[in-house]
This record gives structure tokens, sequence and C-alpha cells, in this order.
């Protein structure tokens, strides 16, 4: 998997982040497979680490799709408030 992305540009868009989740989601559900209990301690720290980093990137996602579809909405409402009319 690292051959296949190394030295490449991380993909930002719509399509690319959306690919990036399915991808940490197979992560998150290999890391969250593995029993704590039979790790040793630093590969169960390793481990946490690992499933917190996904959930923060996967809310990462999140906040920038909506940011991205809030920020096209406020530039159209200030448009028309510039303009005095609707864009329909």
């Amino acid at each position: 998997m690292l051959a296949e992305n190394d030295g490449k540009l991380r993909d930002y868009s719509a399509e690319g982040l959306k690919d990036e989740d399915v991808r940490l989601g197979e992560f998150r559900e290999q890391f969250a497979a593995l029993e704590p209990g039979t790790l040793p301690g630093r590969r169960r720290i390793d481990r946490s680490v690992a499933l917190a980093q996904i959930e923060f990137l996967l809310h990462q996602h999140q906040v920038l799709r909506h940011r991205s579809a809030r920020s096209t909405v406020m530039w159209m409402s200030r448009s028309v408030e510039l303009t005095g009319r609707s864009r329909a």
C-alpha cells in the first residue's frame, strides 16, 4: 500500500477523501479486531494510537466536507446580497 502512494500528493477532492475513508474504515476494522489483552504492552499502545488517529482523520474529513458545503452556500448567499438578486 505504501509503495502505491509513496511520492504522491494527497487527494483532497471529495472523491479522494471518500476513497481514503473507505481505506481508513478497513484499517479501523483490522486494528479493532486485535484483542488488546493478547498484545504486548507496546503493541497495545500502537493499536490505541492507530485507532485514535483513524477516528481523528475520519472526523477531519467530515469537517472538511461540511465546511466545503457551507462555504458554497455562504458564497451564494453573499452574492445575492451584493447583487440584490437571486441566482435561480
